[in-house]
């Protein structure tokens, strides 16, 4: 299969990261706010409901002669009813986060404009503020220059 339904779990560590970060990302400040839960609208319910939503249309689209039966993990609780946020056994760190976000993006893109829908552009964040997490992203350069003495003959 080339496409599934990922694990309730999946969801749950995603919606843990979108609203407290990583276990190993230190904010700038003691109490700065994790980047993304700024962009959240609603609760995790609500946001976790949207992430299934977007897996599922995105099998559907991929296997659409299969009905209920899509392939993921067998209790098919994106059909038992709305999602409920329960909080997973641990977080994540930066880099396992990054994975989950690859993983679950792959899983949920089959149809196109993927990217452009509120579970991508979820996705997307939480990515982004995880990037920034890894160490030495801060101390990297914004952009490069020539040296001072090389300035002058740019152009010349």
């Amino acid at each position: 299969m080339s496409a599934y339904i990922v694990n309730r779990e999946v969801i749950d560590v995603l919606m843990a990261l979108a609203f407290y970060g990583p276990t190993d990302c230190r904010a700038a400040a003691p109490d700065a706010v994790w980047s993304v839960r700024c962009y959240l609208e609603t609760d995790r319910d609500v946001t976790g409901q949207l992430l299934i939503d977007e897996d599922v249309r995105s099998v559907r689209h991929r296997y659409p002669d299969r009905g209920e039966d899509l392939p993921g993990p067998l209790d098919h609780y994106w059909a038992a009813g709305p999602y409920t946020y329960s909080r997973p056994a641990r977080r994540p760190t930066v880099v396992e986060g990054l994975r989950l976000c690859d993983g679950f993006a792959y899983q949920a893109c089959k149809c196109s404009g993927h990217r452009d829908t509120k579970a991508g552009e979820l996705v997307e964040r939480i990515r982004s503020a995880l990037i920034q997490c890894l160490p030495g992203y801060d101390a990297a350069p914004w952009a490069y220059w020539p040296p001072e003495s090389d300035r002058g003959s740019a152009g010349a």
